[in-house]
This record gives structure tokens, C-alpha cells and sequence, in this order.
């Protein structure tokens, strides 16, 4: 077996598992209200071509709804938290959903043996501050997909929200803070952190 061709099955067998996550496309619009434990989503989806049934994930009593583009939403059932649903796209072009509600983001103690827990719990919504990431369900999660955002976070006055990619982007008035990131390369996962803080970044150089 030579290197040569060691190397080239290797290139081959990452570009098929690559081509095996599709790549979503998030256009979202959030506002969150902490001071309820809510918020507030209009995401705009573009899904690869080729496939028209979609399947994801969202937090339980959200009730999304198809509100642009041609597709419909079935509800396969629920579990651990999260709804299921298949999109089932009836023509091309992006498809936007429309959902509001509360995460319920209680913390749990979770027991790890030997007398020691922690603290855990799958997203906050609250005045001390929001975590979110996809266990929380709070955007639409595809299995085994890969995630590309623009993302637009409307917040109470003094807040700032926090994401991967290019950012903030911010305005203020005083009734609220309006944030935007975007992250162009692929991701795992798309994470919203806010708080009344201040955020500080620091470039770095890119070898």
C-alpha cells in the first residue's frame, strides 16, 4: 500500500462524510424577553436541493408555523422536551417558520457518584441572563446537520447578546438593544448568550 494512496482514500472518505451533513442555512430573527422567560423567532431556512421531507427538533409548545415559502409541517411526536417534525417542502426557495415560548430552563441537579452533582439544565431564559445552544431546542435542529446563521437578537435596553462569526453589530434606543452576528463557515451548533454585560474581543493573528 503506498502513502499516495493512503492519503488519497483518506481526502476521499472525509469528503463523503462532509457531503453527508447537509449544510443549513439560519436567517434569524429573535427577540427574548427576560424579564417573561420567552422568545420570540423568525427563522428563514435555506435547505440543500435534491431532498424535499426535512426532519428537526424544537423545544416543546413552541408551535412553529410555515408563514413564507411553499411547505408544510407535520408534528411525528415528542420526547425528552423536544417536539419533531417533518417539513415537507412543495416547491423551491427558502422557507421561514415563525415560533414563540418559553424554554421552561429550570436547572437540575445531576447526580455523578462518589457524593458530587451539578448543575445542569438545557437553556436559561431569565433577568440574569440567556444560554442557549441546539439542546435547548430554540432554533430548528436537523440530525446530523451543519449550520451557517445570520442571526438578528433583539434585547432589553443595556444587554448585549453573544454568538459565534462576525459581530456585534449593535443598536440602541431606549426602549431596546438590537445585536447581529454571522457566522459564514459551517457549525455544529449556533449558541445565543445575553446578559447586561459588556462584551470585550481581542484580534488575533491567523496562521
Amino acid at each position: 500500500m503506498s502513502l499516495r494512496w493512503l492519503v488519497l482514500t483518506l481526502l476521499s472518505m472525509t469528503s463523503l462524510g462532509l457531503q453527508a451533513q447537509p449544510l443549513i442555512g439560519h436567517d434569524i430573527e429573535v427577540r427574548l424577553s427576560p424579564d417573561q422567560g420567552t422568545l420570540a423567532v423568525r427563522d428563514t431556512l435555506s435547505l440543500p436541493e435534491g431532498q424535499d421531507d426535512w426532519t428537526f427538533a424544537l423545544h416543546q409548545g413552541l408551535q412553529p408555523q410555515v408563514v413564507a415559502g411553499e411547505a408544510r409541517l407535520e408534528t411525528l411526536g415528542s420526547r425528552d422536551g423536544r417536539e419533531v417534525f417533518r417539513l415537507r417542502r412543495r416547491g423551491t426557495g427558502p422557507i421561514t417558520l415563525s415560533y414563540a415560548g418559553s424554554l421552561g430552563g429550570d436547572l437540575r441537579t445531576v447526580e455523578e457518584g462518589m457524593g458530587r452533582s451539578r448543575q445542569w439544565t438545557r437553556g436559561i431564559i431569565g433577568t440574569n441572563g440567556v444560554v442557549l445552544d441546539g439542546n435547548s431546542g430554540w432554533y430548528p435542529r436537523f440530525p446530523d446537520s451543519l449550520q451557517r446563521f445570520a442571526l438578528q437578537v433583539d434585547l432589553p435596553p443595556g444587554w448585549t447578546a453573544i454568538s459565534q462569526g462576525a459581530g456585534p453589530n449593535r443598536v440602541e434606543t431606549a426602549e431596546d438593544a438590537r445585536m447581529s452576528w454571522r457566522e459564514d463557515q459551517p457549525q455544529d451548533d449556533i449558541y445565543l448568550i445575553a446578559a447586561p454585560f459588556v462584551a470585550y474581543s481581542q484580534p488575533t493573528p491567523h496562521g
